[in-house]
């Protein structure tokens, strides 16, 4: 019988699938031939015969070693390992499991250089930087090219020829020898290898065969290199053996991170191999935590198998860039053990992230075509047309006058004004100008300066230009089916509008060196996104398989070549028309991309799952009112989820009054089963353009929440922790940060239009209505400034009513946040016009007597068209003294100012009289809260006949006593040293703090007297304004034992003053007397005291620019009194603690004169009287010892009584001593007596002891 014979082995082409082919045919022949059962030989002949004459060939360069690779199958096996193209499809078939991506061909490519045994085909492979494609084509070659070289081998036994002899300083070899060991063997068969040269010490070949000069080992410096003395020759094959792998040092340092453990810095080694975290003992015990070494029964085991003995475990605080977590540690006594946080604490502590694939193809491309086609991606680009800007007809232009800057950025404004100026960004205004906005001045954290205006008053009357803005419904088609995208990001935004002349000088500002206007479009104007879209569809928009969107230009296609040429012309355009990309946001290349806040891809649209991450994410709550939060919420989205009321019913049994609160596992079940609802899509509304937009944003004390709304649907959310910096900050900053992260989140969708922001905190509204330069807080301007690319109206919604974002504020997963470190940067505008803040109505009425009064009247007129020449013709009286004057008066808003005080109108003086007497504080404190605010000729003298007047003032007048001196250390900062001390007035008690840097006044009202009040009365007081490091108080009770343990946890010095001697607490005692006097005046009047409390710590300390609250908040109050906004912002008082030291040492001049010029210094064991304070009689006794306080000594009475007194009641007594001689007291002369050239003039006085001064002409 015949059977078809398999063909000859087919060597070209897939030789896997060919040598795979050719196996089966020839089993399924020998089994029909039945030569199974025959000799190997024949078995072996006949596959020999069955091969053809190419794989014969190959045959013949293996032949075999050992009888038993004579049979058949060791033939094939031998015969399949051979090939290269079966050894690529093998590694192939193994490296598909693993999912690299676009890092499987770099694999695939070393795995092959690691398996090729061929030295001098390895050498070539490393030699050169080679593709996968290269690489196998290279192999294969190298295949066909050893299987041809061991036919010619083979005849060159039988047709030997011996190579003619050259002159050469190199060794004789022949064809068939090896350089290495000298001998003919097959391929990968030289015994050389892995030898180590005798000679030279390298590996790889015999000495015999060394080609070096010199039997010395070459030198190998740190880093690894061959030093330069040994000398090697370009031709030879030299091997080397890697030792060590080593991160440069920078890298090195990556994997290394400082973090503060228990508030001590530490550096741990990052080692995501590590599966705990590991603390030497020598930290822990630097770091003196309290926390005690829990036993452990864990065991450590290093890289390399070496076991290491525990100590135990410890959990321990750790914090880093603001996020803290505690961490627990396995504690080690090794002394090479370095601090290691392994990978689990490394991903919580978001030190390390996994990455799923890395682009790296892409990533190239991307820099080669940035490389390729960087004039898109530098300078300023300029959009071929000039934008025009109109304004509504008939508006009243608006010059706000020029403002100072701090003297600390002068410098830096001229040099970035200067830069601005080269870039033809502003140019300076050399002509009178009708529209001058405010300057915004943003000092960024690396301290340069970026310039701004605040266009908020000159958008009312922009008449803005409608444009389509394209809608999804438009975009969508264009997307669909579109397998790769491109986004391109139009650089510097508005700066690439160039606007004409007129609108230039819209859009001029005021600075300090003149004044400027913006030559191309500042941001925050009404009209330019519009016009924006309009510029970049007219360049961009025409291009197939392009859409645009405001900056944003997509390009999408089909295939790559597509995709190649719509980039073409979009560059081609683009550096046609001069047009600029930003080259840090190109999306390139991509089969999925972000736009719209939607995700597009081959597959069509996806929402964006940062749309519903923070429903989803919504945490547990934890008692029935964050219940009550989320039920608010369902209830909200009920008409848009079917039956959502039923699900939730079992969440409104916990809320009933009689049921214990208890979360269950099924609670848990059913909150995730209505976040999955919410989440839908079908819920979530899709976003529409033409559809009126409201964003819904709320801050709580740890969280800011937002959501999207359209026809009262949600569209997305969106939430985030607030950092521990943001945490610190006022409500009203938070709730302003809530906006500004609503805004930026959802730009995508909002920018362009003009929206609706709902907020549950009022102030915030009064706020967004005032100009940026008005809002004295800085970081409240830089968050303004942030809103100023968008158009909205900012609504107060009560927060019940404000379900979905109060319910993200509040109900958060927290991660860890990075501050904003635009929020560091500082914003400088300086108000110089004074403005007053009072109401409207206030306003109209001072503004109507003004333009009544027959003199101010005047002033207007004289101040608009010219102060007359002649002062003494015809002109007298209070109009007079204002033209002598007239370069500091000023007219702003109808009201007239003389250095920036209101001038008031004659007939409403006594309104502001009887407003400043309100409270019955003294004239001269009266004085001092009118002084930068009201003025007009006479007001001291009318204040003074006002209060003279006054039966209330006179009837509780001080008597002018001259108060005894006692000068204590002035602290160089506020609320650092103390004054306490107890008022009594009918039958009530009264705790009075003072403070002896600001004199702000506290008056409490106490039950008792007794230690436990005191001290229940000074922690909330002390959590408010800091614990004091000393408090000068009486003895009873701040000298009791309960007082001094307070005084030790609390960690301050608590100074006592001596007995029946009030006045070493002077300021104290005054604070009490100060304090009576109000508590009198207010229950005379009705009044309420805080409100005397209020204007006291408004009105300046004596002889001293500074007021109470200025010294201890560096600002003004607010209180009924009207004030100017400049005089409430906050100002540092850096030259307070001077002038103070100046008014104590000028009273201890004064004070001197009259006092005791040395003291006298007492030792223990003295002898002395005592007087005592009841009989006046002096007594005997004895110094015991001197006291830490002044002038303070505790004595023991001839009783044995041991009491404290000050040096005012103690006498030295004389006492005979055994020698017949008496001691003398020691005289210290600590004060220098004032010589009598003292220029300082002795003050005049009354008799009641009241200074008398020489009046000042209609100054204060």
């Amino acid at each position: 019988m015949e059977f078809n014979k398999p063909a000859p082995l087919k060597m070209t082409g897939n030789m896997t699938q060919n040598f795979k082919f050719f196996k089966q045919q020839v089993e399924i022949y020998m089994t029909a031939t039945e030569t199974d059962g025959k000799s190997k030989e024949i078995q072996v002949a006949r596959l020999l015969n069955l091969m053809g004459t190419e794989a014969l060939k190959v045959y013949n360069t293996l032949a075999p070693e050992k009888e038993k690779d004579k049979e058949i199958s060791a033939i094939l096996n031998r015969m399949e390992k051979y090939y290269f193209d079966v050894y690529l499809t093998r590694l192939k078939e193994l490296i598909k499991p693993c999912n690299f991506g676009v890092l499987e061909d770099k694999l695939l490519k070393t795995q092959i250089i690691l398996g090729i045994q061929c030295r001098d085909t390895l050498e070539r492979l490393l030699r050169e930087d080679m593709t996968l494609e290269k690489v196998v084509s290279f192999c294969q070659s190298v295949e066909a090219a050893e299987i041809n070289c061991k036919e010619l081998g083979k005849s060159a036994e039988v047709h030997h020829i011996v190579n003619k002899k050259f002159s050469s300083s190199k060794s004789k070899a022949t064809i068939n020898s090896c350089t290495r060991c000298g001998n003919t063997h097959s391929i990968n068969a030289c015994p050389a290898y892995g030898k180590v040269c005798n000679k030279c010490k390298r590996l790889n070949h015999f000495s015999s065969l060394c080609k070096s000069k010199f039997d010395t080992v070459p030198k190998i410096n740190k880093n690894n290199k061959i030093d330069s003395e040994t000398e090697l020759n370009d031709d030879d094959d030299l091997f080397f053996s890697i030792n060590q792998v080593k991160l440069s040092e920078t890298d090195y340092k990556k994997w290394f991170q400082i973090i503060y453990v228990n508030n001590v810095q530490i550096n741990f080694q990052l080692d995501t191999g590590a599966e705990t975290n590991v603390l030497p003992y020598k930290w822990y015990k630097i770091i003196n935590t309290k926390e005690p070494i829990q036993q452990t029964k864990t065991k450590i085991e290093s890289y390399g198998g070496y076991k290491l003995s525990t100590i135990g475990t410890v959990v321990l605080k750790c914090k880093i860039k603001g996020f803290v977590k505690n961490v627990q540690f396995i504690i080690i006594d090794h002394p090479n053990c370095v601090p290691i946080l392994g990978l689990n604490t490394c991903i919580s502590l978001n030190l390390v992230q996994r990455i799923n694939q890395l682009n790296v193809n892409k990533s190239s491309k991307l820099d080669k075509f940035i490389c390729t086609n960087k004039e898109v991606f530098e300078g300023l680009g300029t959009f071929p047309d000039i934008v025009k800007i109109k304004i509504i007809d008939g508006v009243v232009p608006k010059a706000n006058p020029p403002r100072r800057v701090a003297l600390a950025i002068k410098t830096r404004l001229e040099q970035t004004l200067k830069t601005l100026t080269n870039k033809q960004i502003i140019e300076p205004v050399n002509e009178p100008i009708e529209w001058v906005n405010n300057i915004v001045i943003v000092e960024k954290s690396n301290k340069t300066l970026r310039v701004c205006i605040d266009p908020s008053e000159l958008n009312k009357y922009i008449v803005r230009e409608f444009y389509p803005i394209p809608t999804l419904e438009e975009i969508i088609p264009k997307l669909t089916n579109k397998n790769i995208f491109c986004v391109f990001d139009l650089k510097d935004g508005f700066h690439q509008l160039k606007l004409d002349k007129k609108s230039s000088d819209y859009y001029t500002f005021s600075s300090p060196f003149g004044c400027y206007k913006f030559l191309r479009a500042p941001f925050g104007l009404a009209s330019i996104p519009e016009i924006f879209q309009k510029l970049t569809n007219k360049y961009f928009g025409d291009i197939d398989n392009v859409t645009v969107y405001f900056d944003d230009i997509l390009c999408a296609t089909n295939t790559i070549e597509e995709m190649d040429t719509t980039v073409k012309e979009v560059v081609a355009r683009a550096k046609k028309y001069n047009i600029k990309f930003n080259s840090n946001k190109v999306q390139f290349y991509q089969n999925e991309v972000k736009y719209l806040g939607l995700l597009f891809s081959k597959e069509g649209m996806r929402p964006d799952n940062d749309r519903i991450t923070a429903i989803k994410e919504l945490g547990i709550p934890k008692n029935k009112k964050e219940l009550q939060q989320i039920l608010g919420t369902i209830n909200y989205l009920r008409k848009f989820i079917p039956n959502l009321s039923e699900i939730s019913s079992p969440y409104r049994e916990l809320l009933k009054k009689n049921v214990i609160w208890q979360w269950t596992d099924k609670n848990t079940e059913l909150l995730n089963k209505i976040k999955n609802l919410i989440s839908e899509a079908s819920i979530l509304n899709n976003f529409d353009i033409n559809k009126p937009i409201v964003l819904q944003c709320d801050s709580s004390q740890n969280a800011l929440g937002c959501c999207l709304l359209q026809d009262s649907k949600p569209v997305a959310f969106v939430s985030r922790s607030l950092t521990s910096t943001e945490s610190n900050y006022a409500q009203i900053e938070k709730e302003l940060l809530s906006v500004t992260f609503s805004l930026s989140k959802f730009h995508n969708y909002i920018y362009g239009s003009k929206i609706i922001v709902n907020n549950d905190h009022l102030p915030l509204v009064s706020l967004m209505k005032k100009p940026i330069d008005k809002i004295k807080n800085n970081r409240l301007r830089r968050l303004r400034i942030k809103t100023l690319p968008y158009t909205f109206n900012l609504e107060y919604v009560p927060g019940p009513k404000l379900f979905i974002a109060d319910l993200l504020s509040r109900n958060i997963v927290h991660r860890p946040v990075n501050d904003d470190s635009e929020l560091t940067e500082i914003v400088h505008t300086v108000q110089v016009a004074p403005e007053l803040i009072i109401s409207g109505e206030k306003l109209k009425l001072f503004q109507k007597e003004t333009q009544d009064n027959e003199i101010l009247s005047r002033v207007i007129k004289y101040y608009k068209e010219g102060w007359p020449k002649n002062v003494n013709k015809n002109i007298n009286g209070e109009i007079k003294h204002y033209c002598n004057n007239k370069v500091d008066i000023t007219v702003q808003d109808s009201l007239v100012y003389f250095n920036n005080k209101l001038i008031i109108p004659k007939n409403l003086r006594k309104t502001i009289l009887k407003l400043l007497h309100e409270t019955h504080l003294s004239a001269q404190k009266q004085k001092s809260l009118v002084k930068s605010i009201f003025y007009w000729p006479g007001i001291n003298s009318d204040i003074l006949g006002l209060v003279e007047s006054c039966n209330i003032c006179q009837k509780f007048k001080r008597n002018q006593i001259k108060q005894t001196l006692i000068n204590h250390e002035i602290p160089k900062l506020p609320f650092i040293k103390i004054g306490l001390d107890i008022a009594e007035f009918r039958g009530l008690n009264y705790l009075v703090v003072v403070d002896y840097y600001s004199r702000w006044l506290e008056i409490i009202k106490i039950k008792q007297k007794d230690t436990m009040t005191i001290i229940s009365k000074l922690k909330p007081l002390f959590s408010k304004f800091g614990i004091p490091m000393e408090v000068i108080a009486d003895n009873m009770p701040c000298g009791s034992v309960e007082f001094q343990r307070f005084a030790k946890e609390w960690e301050f010095e608590v100074k006592t003053s001596s007995p029946h001697y009030p006045r070493s607490n002077g300021l104290a005692e005054k604070g009490v007397d100060i304090a009576k006097k109000m508590i009198q005046k207010s229950n005379e009047d009705n009044q309420d005291l805080e409100l005397y409390l209020l204007n006291y710590r408004n009105s300046k300390v004596a002889k001293l620019d500074y007021t109470p609250a200025q010294l201890l908040l560096n600002r003004h109050l607010r209180s009924k009194i009207p004030n100017t906004f400049y005089n409430m912002l906050p100002k540092l008082n850096l030259d307070a603690h001077n002038h103070m030291i100046k008014n104590q040492q000028k009273q201890k001049i004064y004070y001197d004169r009259n006092a005791v010029k040395k003291e006298i210094a007492y030792n223990k064991g003295d002898k002395i009287y005592v007087q005592n304070y009841k009989t006046q009689i002096w007594e005997k006794g004895e110094i015991v010892e001197k006291l830490k306080t002044p002038r303070s000594y505790k004595v023991q009475m001839e009783n044995g009584k041991i009491l404290r007194r000050n040096v005012i009641h103690i006498r030295k007594r004389k006492v005979l001593s055994l020698e017949g001689s008496t001691t003398s007291p020691m005289y210290i002369d600590k004060h220098k007596p004032i010589k009598e050239k003292s220029k300082i003039p002795t003050p005049i006085t009354t008799r009641s002891g009241r200074q008398v001064k020489k009046p000042v002409r209609l100054e204060y």
